[in-house]
């Protein structure tokens, strides 16, 4: 019989956090590139034409 405290559409909890954590950190490197980029073209007396590629 099913459990009340426990839900059966929760998935368990990951027993491997390794490959998370390396994901969490690949994506927060993404965000920080791109708030560096915003920041520099926000910061720009003109826009920058090559802006995402230079």
């Amino acid at each position: 019989m099913h459990d009340p405290a426990e839900p059966a559409d929760v998935p368990p909890e990951p027993t491997d956090t390794g490959d998370y954590e390396d994901a969490f950190e690949a994506v927060t490197r993404v965000i920080g590139w791109y708030r560096e980029r915003i920041l520099k073209e926000t910061r720009a007396t003109e826009p920058a034409p090559d802006f995402w590629y230079d």
